[in-house]
């Protein structure tokens, strides 16, 4: 199934090829639409700025050395703020570059097939992926296309533990690699984030500096 959900994406090949990944977001939140923009690198260097009401939120991992920052004008300062342990791995766990399906036993993972499922109507693979840090994701792959529809996990945070779910719509294949424009958070059973993909950019140059926590800022 997962050979399969691999060869629907693109192939080993198409997809090991992507270096680099420049997205243009429409997110929609409690009402709101903002538009994001977010680059991502095959290190595992990601960062995301987020325009609200004219203000910047930018939030960025550095693959390099393993820091995570963040400048958010919205608490009342323009200063680079270093993350903390639990923030920054977060960010580190966030990386969609490449699926952890892709070579899971390599990463360390573990996968199994529960069986099938009916979901809304359509019959899909039921896959549960224990990572090697001890997390576990669930896959709803569809049993025609073996492309992903949802994914289902629990989050730990602050104490308190989240049912989260994660719905896949609008596939569209572009250099050879498909995947979802139209992606559907749920936290508990309630609508969190919608965001729709509007433009992609596959192995552009990104400069390694958009990552870097600016040095002046370094001391909180």
């Amino acid at each position: 199934v997962i050979e399969n959900y691999l060869k629907a994406t693109g192939g080993r090949e198409k997809i090991k090829a992507v270096q680099s990944v420049k997205t243009e977001i429409k997110m929609k939140a409690q009402m709101f639409e903002f538009p994001t923009t977010a680059y991502m690198k095959k290190d595992g260097s990601m960062r995301s700025e987020t325009e609200i009401q004219g203000l910047k939120i930018i939030q960025a991992y550095n693959g390099t050395d393993s820091t995570g920052w963040s400048i958010n004008p919205m608490q009342g300062d323009n200063k680079a703020h270093k993350m903390n342990d639990e923030q920054r791995k977060d960010m580190k766990d966030e990386n969609r570059l490449e699926s952890p399906l892709l070579d899971y036993k390599q990463k360390g993972h573990t996968a199994e097939l529960l069986g099938k499922e009916d979901l809304e109507g359509d019959e899909v693979f039921k896959v549960m992926l224990i990572k090697k840090n001890g997390n576990i994701t669930y896959y709803y792959i569809d049993a025609q296309s073996f492309l992903i529809w949802k994914e289902e996990s629990k989050v730990k945070y602050q104490d308190r533990e989240f049912q989260n779910e994660t719905y896949f719509s609008n596939y569209t294949t572009q250099d050879g690699i498909t995947s979802a424009r139209t992606i559907e958070n749920y936290s508990d059973g309630k609508v969190v984030m919608q965001m729709n993909i509007e433009k992609m950019e596959y192995n552009g140059k990104i400069d390694d500096s958009l990552f870097k926590m600016p040095a002046e800022e370094k001391k909180d």
